[in-house]
């Protein structure tokens, strides 16, 4: 497994928005570069809902590569901690820890963990392009929470 940790900071949002945007994985899919699709299929429980996603990512950055998988998304402690899981292929599981808190200035900050179950080498080639997308993400989002 393969761990990636990033930090986002928004100025001028609410832990409550910026929670809220990334616990409905359809509002983080409106931002997200790669995802063309995010559709609920089951909502299992009052915390968990499950996601269809279609999305063409893009290997070394120009080859399109489409994919389709299901995310369950998971509210662990409302209004600061979602875990998303999923397979994004066969051989590739991802798990996604997000934390949302406030500094004692107002700021909010995102932190977001990423696990990879995969080969080294496909772990080694998914983890920058999520990363890079998930750059990209967050800063639309932040467009979005002003």
């Amino acid at each position: 497994m393969k761990t990636q940790t990033l930090l986002h900071l928004f100025e001028n949002a609410t832990q409550e928005n910026v929670f809220a945007s990334i616990a409905d994985l359809r509002r983080f899919g409106d931002a997200h570069p790669f995802m063309k699709t995010v559709t609920v299929i089951a909502t299992p429980d009052a915390v968990t809902t499950v996601y269809h996603i279609t999305e063409t990512a893009k290997l070394f950055g120009f080859i399109p590569f489409p994919v389709q998988y299901d995310a369950r998304v998971t509210i662990i402690q409302p209004g600061t901690e979602v875990h998303y899981d999923s397979q994004v292929q066969r051989g590739v599981v991802l798990h996604i820890c997000w934390k949302v808190t406030t500094t004692a200035t107002g700021s909010v900050v995102l932190t977001e963990q990423i696990d990879v179950q995969a080969n080294n080498i496909i772990a080694g080639l998914f983890i920058p392009m999520l990363c890079k997308a998930h750059l990209q993400t967050i800063a639309q989002l932040k467009t979005q929470l002003v």
